[in-house]
């Protein structure tokens, strides 16, 4: 799940990784929902994905006359 940072954090995980304002964060959608009641981050809407186009069938070829 993607939110957008909206006050700056450090991972307390990886404190290596600083998130500012305006960072894209991705995370598991529990650890997005705690960051989000923190007042950290909120979580951006979800895209649903794309169905596949179906393939178009075939068409069936005419035997040929002998």
């Amino acid at each position: 799940m993607k939110a957008k940072v909206i006050t700056p954090f450090f991972d307390l995980s990886h404190p290596e990784d600083v998130y500012a304002v305006g960072d894209t964060f991705e995370g598991t959608e529990e650890r997005v929902e705690g960051l989000h009641k923190r007042g950290f981050v909120e979580p951006m809407p979800e895209k649903p994905k794309a169905k596949p186009k179906a393939k178009p069938k075939a068409k069936a070829k005419p035997k040929k006359s002998e």
